[in-house]
C-alpha cells in the first residue's frame, strides 16, 4: 500500500508540475543577459555510420531548475534521434514531441536538491546515418527556457554541438 501511495503522490506531482507549465506560457519572460543562464552540450567529436553516440545537455549558471523546455534540431539525413534520458530520478521528461529533424522536451524537478544540482540533465542517443562522404552536421538547441520555483522563466542562450560524420571502411 505504501507503494501505491508513492507513486500516486509522484503522479500527482507530476500533474502539478504540468499544470503550472501551461500557466508559466501565459506569463512574461526574462531574458538572459550576456554572461548568464546558458545550454551545454557534450558529446564525441565524431562518429562512424551506424554507430550510437550520446551527447549530453545541461544548463549552466542557474541557481536552480525546476521545470525546462527545450527543442533541439539536427540534419535527420546524417542522424536518427534514437532516446533520451534524465540523468536524475528527481528529474522527470514531462513530455517529448518529435518531428524531422526537430525533438521537443518539457523536464521538470520533482524535488529541491535535483533542483539545484548542476551538470547533466539530459542524455540523448542518436545513430550516425549513412552518408557518401564523410561529412559534418550539427545538433542545436534551437530554443530553452528554465523555470525557478517561483514560476519566473528565463530563455536559455542555445549552443551548436558539431560532430563528423565517418565512413564505416575509413579510420
Amino acid at each position: 500500500m505504501l507503494l501505491f501511495r508513492s507513486r500516486r503522490t509522484k503522479l500527482i506531482t507530476l500533474c502539478f508540475i504540468f499544470v503550472v507549465l501551461l500557466l508559466l506560457a501565459i506569463q512574461p519572460m526574462v531574458v538572459a543577459s550576456a554572461g548568464g543562464v546558458e545550454a551545454k552540450l557534450k558529446g564525441p567529436g565524431a562518429a562512424k555510420v551506424g554507430q550510437a553516440f550520446e551527447t549530453r545537455y545541461e544548463v549552466s549558471h542557474a541557481s536552480e531548475v525546476y521545470a525546462q523546455d527545450v527543442t533541439f534540431t539536427y540534419d535527420a539525413d546524417h542522424l536518427e534521434f534514437i532516446s533520451a534520458s534524465t540523468t536524475a530520478d528527481g528529474v522527470q521528461i514531462i513530455q517529448q514531441s518529435k518531428k524531422d529533424g526537430s525533438i521537443r522536451f518539457i523536464m521538470a524537478s520533482l524535488n529541491a536538491e535535483d533542483a539545484a544540482r548542476s551538470g547533466d540533465k539530459l542524455v540523448l542517443t542518436w545513430k550516425a546515418k549513412s552518408a557518401n562522404k564523410q561529412s559534418n552536421t550539427v545538433i542545436t538547441v534551437k530554443e530553452a527556457t528554465i523555470a525557478n520555483s517561483d514560476g519566473e522563466e528565463t530563455r536559455v542562450e542555445g549552443v551548436t554541438y558539431k560532430v563528423k560524420i565517418k565512413d564505416k571502411e575509413k579510420e
